[in-house]
């Protein structure tokens, strides 16, 4: 017997043995389905940019600030999208992950708990769109 190695399948074999197999996929497909519709929210949404349409339960995205003419779009954009994300872990609203892709700095949604709802999602994204015009405005 090995002890000196994680057993990095434990989880996934006590999720197995309390949940059972068909509860545990239907959590996994609960959150892959709030990622596809936290999609379609952030699509519909003029300041908002979608990466990529998400495969998996992580959807990455970003807010798209107007650009004073004395900026150079893609430093305004990205620290704007710092800023949101760090204001929002500073107040205690939302946790958000960051993401880089190319110049790009995007934000993350990695959506893990199937009690997870849209009206939460939705209140989140009303708070990245409120933060990102607050600093388009103060910067």
């Amino acid at each position: 017997m090995q002890t000196t190695r994680r057993f990095d399948a434990l989880k996934l074999f006590i999720s197995l043995q309390a949940l059972g197999r068909k509860q545990l996929a239907d959590m996994i497909d609960t959150t892959i389905n709030l990622a596809e519709a936290t999609a379609s929210l952030i699509a519909a949404e003029p300041r908002l940019e979608l990466a990529t349409y998400p495969t998996i339960n992580a959807v990455v995205f970003r807010y798209c600030p107007a650009t004073p003419s004395e900026r150079q779009p893609e430093a305004w954009a990205n620290q704007i999208n710092s800023q949101i994300r760090m204001t929002l872990l500073q107040t205690g609203e939302a946790i958000l992950a960051q993401t880089r892709i190319g110049n790009l700095t995007y934000l993350k949604f990695t959506l893990l708990n199937p009690c997870t709802k849209l009206a939460d999602i939705a209140t989140i994204l009303i708070a990245v769109k409120r933060l990102g015009k607050k600093l388009e405005t103060t910067q």
